[in-house]
């Protein structure tokens, strides 16, 4: 039995939705003449959408059949049964008039569904810990992606600073190329004609590539080179600025967009810009709380805690764990010779100078003023006088400041933590004692401060 002999309009459909062959009632349904050509009918079929995420849902009911309702013409509700097929990767669609009662029907499930859906979107996003954004992200993406049957769902955003823009975000249906790592670092100026529509607060919807206009050159290549058929971008505004774009791809077929794709993108948008910029405005909260102003390294408050859990991992896997307070010497004349701002200069080379003495997993912070601590763990049985010779060595170089040099030493106390006995409050105590010591003994060297047995 073949298309033409079964007394329902049938669609036979590849993996991706695309249109292999159908029958006379099939085209007349799609509003085509009887002997319209395949090329015709498979367009009128693909403008319709929906039909990749339809068969996604018969995969996964094991090739039960669904049920979607599609409007080939305005006000004419058609429903398609879609299963699997007999040849491996196909699908037929069996389809008949709906009523207008259906049709509302149809109209109001789908919108509801859309509501549920970007409600639990948005929930997502706001919940999301930092660390998991990222993930939240994408799967919003994944989940607008499959609800309009599309094949690629995107964000770019804008680093104005550095005067770019990168494809920061991306989900893609099964067998569609990721292109995310070809568009990072994008110059603000590379596609001119979609920027220009973005700072416009306009939309790019075009049913087809070919469409695009004369003067989108760059775009027109970009997306032929990325099998781009159909493409719906809108702008992501945060207040007035534009902090960059959301947009659906259909690659496997063309697609024509519709109202509710444009609202979709639109309401997309709106949510990334304010979860992003909420998620930027933690981050910096977070820095700020944790991280010294000036020299960016962790403050009190965050070395303390790290203090605390590698006290705690020695008494679980003996290792080697050493508490070294740092005070500047001769720092107080920077200030006095050249000023403040000198000072500070001076304090972030120190930061960096020590940062760069240590390895993966050590910890510098800054206390305040000019006193420094570092943590400094690992399973090597280094000495005292490996870690206070290491430190000096970093300060053999004089430090520029206002033009001139300065030699900066450092007086330095070091206290090895006992496992089981030290918190972090007494192992602190030890060290600074140790670096008073070394103050005193004529600065610029070490001096150790031993547990009481």
């Amino acid at each position: 039995m073949t298309l033409s002999d079964l007394p329902e309009a049938a669609f036979l459909l590849g993996e991706g939705g695309e249109l292999l062959a159908c029958n006379a009632l099939a085209r007349h349904l799609l509003g085509l003449p009887g002997d319209a050509s395949q090329t015709g009918a498979a367009t009128a079929l693909a403008s319709l959408g929906g039909l990749a995420a339809a068969i996604e849902r018969a995969r996964a009911a094991d090739n039960l059949p669904v049920r979607i309702g599609l409007e080939p013409l305005p006000g004419r509700l058609v429903e398609l049964s879609i299963a699997a097929a007999g040849p491996p990767g196909t699908w037929i669609a069996l389809a008949r008039e709906g009523s207008g009662q259906q049709h509302v029907e149809q109209r109001l499930q789908r919108r509801l569904a859309f509501a549920q859906l970007v409600t639990s979107a948005s929930a997502s996003l706001i919940r999301a810990e930092p660390d998991q954004l990222d993930a939240a992200v994408n799967d919003t993406l994944g989940a607008l992606g499959r609800f309009f049957g599309i094949d690629r769902a995107y964000v770019f955003l804008i680093d104005y600073e550095a005067q770019t823009q990168s494809n920061t975000h991306e989900w893609v249906a099964e067998g569609v190329s990721r292109e995310s790592h070809n568009l990072q670092g994008l110059p603000l100026d590379v596609f001119p004609w979609l920027f220009s529509l973005l700072q416009r607060d306009e939309a790019m919807c075009l049913d087809r590539v070919a469409d695009l206009p004369p003067d989108a050159v760059s775009e027109r290549r970009e997306f032929e080179r990325e099998g781009i058929q159909s493409v719906l971008v809108v702008p992501m505004w945060h207040g007035q600025r534009l902090r960059g774009f959301v947009g659906f791809d259909a690659v496997r077929q063309a697609v024509t967009w519709d109202s509710d794709c444009l609202v979709a993108l639109r309401l997309l948008a709106q949510m990334l810009a304010g979860v992003l910029e909420a998620h930027k405005l933690a981050q910096r909260l977070r820095a700020l709380a944790f991280h010294d102003y000036l020299t960016g390294l962790p403050n009190r408050v965050l070395m303390e805690d790290r203090l605390e859990v590698a006290l705690q991992r020695i008494q679980r896997k003996p290792r080697s764990l050493w508490l070294a307070m740092v005070d500047l010497d001769g720092f107080k004349q920077v200030n006095d010779t050249w000023g403040h701002a000198a000072g500070d200069e001076v304090l972030r080379v120190v930061a960096r100078r020590l940062q760069s003495v240590l390895r993966q997993g050590d910890t510098v912070a800054r206390l305040g003023g000019d006193e420094f601590v570092l943590i400094i763990e690992d399973e090597d049985e280094q000495s005292a006088h490996q870690i206070g010779s290491r430190l000096l060595a970093a300060f053999d170089a004089p430090v520029p400041v206002a033009g001139e040099t300065v030699r900066i030493g450092l007086s330095i106390g070091l206290a090895r933590a006992v496992a089981g006995r030290d918190r972090p409050g007494e192992l602190m105590r030890r060290a600074d004692a140790a670096m008073y010591r070394a103050k005193s003994a004529g600065k610029n060297g070490w001096a150790v401060d031993s547990p009481v047995s």
